[in-house]
């Protein structure tokens, strides 16, 4: 939140953005402009493959914030849902809080959890960020 972003969808699959109270539908070669500070996210229903090609603006350290959450995705430290718990994403949420944000909670609550679990997940050498 806090930033535009622009989400282009192509080659292959059907990418559902939820933004504003509306589910958009995006097929290869659609795309859909996200005003800053608009809270949003999106899901693949399907059992196919989807590829997005999301520009960020201003982009900030966002990159950082992915390059983190694939690491945890490829070392097998997300759950059933695909999210890494909320000790591990602790440290990084805060590193990268002007970047992004997730939807639910309101962020005053988040940074609140956050602050209280980051030094514990700093005692239990979770990194701030990883590659």
């Amino acid at each position: 939140m806090g930033r535009g972003r622009h989400s282009t969808l192509r080659d292959s699959g059907v990418i559902h953005f939820h933004m504003g109270g509306k589910t958009h539908i995006l097929m290869p070669g659609d795309s859909l402009e996200i005003p800053a500070g608009v809270a949003h996210y999106f899901w693949n229903e399907s059992a196919e493959e989807a590829h997005t090609i999301q520009r960020f603006y201003p982009a900030l350290e966002i990159d950082g914030f992915f390059k983190c959450y694939f690491a945890f995705a490829r070392n097998g430290m997300l759950n059933s849902k695909g999210l890494p718990s909320l000790l591990r994403m602790s440290r990084p949420m805060l590193k990268y809080q002007n970047e992004i944000r997730t939807v639910n909670p309101p962020w005053a609550v988040q940074k609140a959890v956050f602050t209280v679990l980051a030094p514990v997940a700093e005692m239990l050498g979770y990194k701030k960020t990883y590659e």
